[in-house]
């Protein structure tokens, strides 16, 4: 999981070198190593827009065959999660998802937790605003 505030050239290179060598570290020496790889996903939470044309929330990446778009394998995933694409307000949050992602949009502006009633992720988000882990910009 990362967090990129700005734009980085090369970015998604980059996010392919990070999963690549955690798949790669997963690696064994000697003939008796079966390929049994754990999944690696990467999530990574961008305050910019990635440079393809079309900007949405989530772009969700894996393995598969360009023709058919069946799974070529489930061990590597990259889901870019661009905040500038979000546009709800508060008031048009419907889903968990949705209110989590406005507050970590948002959370460097607000003056209240929203939300207050929710699932548990909410409800820790609120016990770390209390405890005021998160900074608050005054004026």
């Amino acid at each position: 999981v990362e967090m990129q505030n700005r734009p980085q050239v090369n970015f998604r290179e980059r996010a392919l070198y990070y999963l690549s060598r955690a798949v790669a570290r997963q690696g064994e020496r000697g003939a008796d190593w079966q390929f049994r790889l754990k999944a690696v996903y990467g999530v990574f939470f961008m305050n910019f827009c990635l440079d393809s044309g079309s900007h949405k929330l989530r772009t969700d990446i894996v393995l598969s065959d360009r023709e058919t778009h069946e799974a070529f394998s489930d061990k590597l995933r990259f889901i870019f999660l661009e905040l500038p694409s979000f546009t709800k307000e508060e008031q048009e949050c419907e889903t968990d998802f949705e209110r989590w992602i406005y507050v970590l949009k948002n959370m460097d502006t607000l003056q209240r937790l929203p939300f207050k009633e929710g699932n548990q992720c909410l409800r820790n988000w609120k016990r770390l605003w209390t405890l005021r882990l998160f900074p608050r910009r005054t004026g």
